[in-house]
């Protein structure tokens, strides 16, 4: 059980700006090492990121340059198991720094707590570091480079132990995760199994472990991984079916003609290197025109079931949708559907896609589950507020998908207008989901985020910031708001409830709605 976790901090939204990293290291399961280095990024520092970690300018005065740095920090790494939580994030920074030293890469295998922790302690209404470490009773001062490094390690030896594994590789294997490599002039990601074919065992925090025997988890299918070699597409003709690929761009894939699918399950999932940005996508229906013929062709959650059910929404958690689409139901007039992602109030915070990770696109058979298709991107975004990440069109009769990955300006409202539409002002007349939360004094973690998610909705759909809210209510900041809908708050109050329903114009049952 020999790995080495380690934590990077940033100067700004630049990936090369590495301005402190944090290493641990762990043999036969016992952390036997921990280090941390301040480093002169030679950019400039970002109020933003200055608040996160606490670092200043004046810290990193004198330190070395990742350059001068990185003969202490190879010897540590060359040859090891690397674990990283959001290690999309850790890695992608480690990259950038070398490249822009010119610098060879090492060669290591790394894992991910971030895609572990989603996969083996299902339905946390969050899976940031500060909220597992809290779950496990891992001291932490998050955004501590250190400190981070050491809870990634403790946290991965609580899942290798809880899960009865020796080692990364082995909880990688028996769960279906394909291992992430960097070596000398590329890498391959780590990423997680498809939904449907992933082997779950039932969860036991650390306190109740003790108290209760497990038993082996069945055996199942071994998860057979997605190759990630770039295909060439044809121009004139079609690009032959090709099922659970991992698409580049502009790489067409047929979606219906070589299979029976009536009903298509399209999962948008993004990783945020800035907790506090308000992310959400929406798929539009479109014309031969490139627009949409009725306002409500816009699916987002403020409108989330198409009037004839053909596309319906679904936020499944702060940082996954999913679109439901009946073939057998578009209108003959719709000949595309476009799946975007979008920031809320981008301009305004001064938030956008350079500060998103990685987006991920899946296309599955909502009959069957089988994957048929994903896409992933994030590096090279840039000041962009809004994303389309690809689109379905009708080709010849059948349904194919094209991967774009292109960003704009301007938010959801801009790409309403761009296709025709203009953005509501008004709260949409949605019904409440018959099922609800009952009515009690204080609300768990679970409860009170899926309050977080009604506030949010209701919240948007009528133009009101997180402030404008706040000040509502009487609130002095808009801290709370932005905790609840962010899913950071392990209880809220009915008072509370009262107080938001009240100011929102609904009843408290619309926000307790599930």
């Amino acid at each position: 059980m020999d790995f080495v976790a380690i934590d990077f901090e940033t100067a700004n939204s630049n990936r090369s700006s590495a301005c402190s990293v944090g290493l641990v290291e762990v043999q036969n399961g016992l952390i036997v090492s921990e280090q941390s280095w301040l480093i002169d990024p030679k950019q400039h520092f970002d109020g933003m990121n200055i608040g996160v970690h606490g670092i200043t300018p004046s810290m990193v005065a004198g330190k070395p340059s990742f350059e001068q740095l990185w003969p202490t920090l190879q010897p540590m790494l060359e040859g090891k198991h690397v674990v990283a939580h959001n290690a999309s994030f850790d890695m992608s920074v480690l990259r950038y720094c070398l490249d822009n030293s010119t610098i060879q890469y090492p060669s290591f295998q790394y894992y991910c707590t971030y895609l572990f922790a989603k996969r083996l302690i299902p339905d946390l209404p969050s899976y940031r570091l500060n909220d597992l470490a809290r779950l496990h009773y891992i001291p932490l001062n998050h955004h501590d480079a250190l400190d981070d490094a050491k809870a990634c390690a403790i946290l991965l030896l609580n899942l290798l132990h809880n899960h009865e594994c020796d080692s990364p590789i082995a909880l990688s294997k028996e769960h279906g995760y394909k291992i992430g490599k960097l070596f000398m002039g590329g890498y391959t990601p780590f990423s997680a199994p498809a939904a449907n074919k992933a082997k779950k065992k039932q969860y036991l925090p650390p306190q109740a472990e003790a108290e209760q025997k497990r038993s082996p988890a069945p055996p199942s299918p071994a998860t057979e991984p997605i190759s990630l070699a770039p295909v060439q597409s044809k121009r004139t003709e079609p690009t032959p079916a090709r099922h659970s690929s991992s698409l580049i761009r502009g790489q067409k894939i047929d979606v219906t003609k070589n299979e029976s699918i009536d009903k298509l399950l399209a999962e948008v999932e993004w990783d945020l290197l800035n907790p506090d940005i308000d992310l959400d996508s929406s798929a539009f229906l479109l014309d031969a025109n490139n627009v949409c013929t009725k306002d409500d062709d816009c699916i987002f959650y403020g409108n989330p079931d198409h009037r004839n059910g053909s596309v319906a929404y679904h936020k499944i958690n702060s940082n996954k949708a999913q679109f439901k689409i009946a073939f057998d139901r578009l209108a003959f007039q719709v000949q595309k559907i476009a799946f975007s992602l979008t920031i809320y109030e981008g301009e305004e915070l001064s938030h956008s896609f350079s500060q998103v990770s990685e987006i991920r696109i899946r296309l599955l058979n909502d009959r069957t589950g089988k994957e048929i298709a994903s896409f992933s991107f994030g590096e090279g975004l840039t000041q962009e507020t809004a994303i389309v990440i690809g689109e379905l069109y009708v080709y010849k009769g059948e349904w194919k998908f094209n991967p774009i990955g292109s960003g704009f300006f301007g938010g959801l409202r801009a790409l309403c207008l761009d296709f025709g539409l203009e953005v509501q002002q008004s709260l949409p007349e949605v019904a409440a989901d018959a099922q609800s939360i009952a009515s009690k004094d204080i609300y768990d973690v679970y409860e009170t985020f899926q309050i977080g998610q009604n506030v949010e909705r209701v919240r948007r759909s009528l133009s009101t910031t997180q402030k404008q809210l706040a000040e509502k209510i009487g609130y002095k900041s808009a801290n709370l708001i932005s905790r609840l809908e962010r899913g950071e708050l392990d209880r809220f109050s009915h008072a509370q409830l009262i107080q938001l329903a009240e100011a929102l114009n609904v009843t408290t049952r619309h926000l307790l709605s599930r």
